[in-house]
């Protein structure tokens, strides 16, 4: 696939591996992050099925 001049010309000075290893390394973070946000959901569950066990009871139940 050949590349128009102008994007030749930017991806010119552009190191390739340096690229990868930041896109590997946001990925790793968001990785991360969706992980903390799963966990954190699932904290937030078990703390209503401790304090609120009736009312999740009736809830899930209908």
């Amino acid at each position: 696939m050949k590349l128009p001049k102008k994007e030749a010309k930017r991806l010119k000075n552009v190191d390739i591996a340096q690229t990868r290893a930041a896109r590997r390394d946001s990925m790793h973070l968001l990785d991360e992050q969706g992980l903390a946000a799963l966990s954190l959901a699932v904290a937030n569950f078990f703390d209503k099925i401790v304090k609120e066990p009736e009312k999740l009871i009736k809830e899930y139940t209908k």
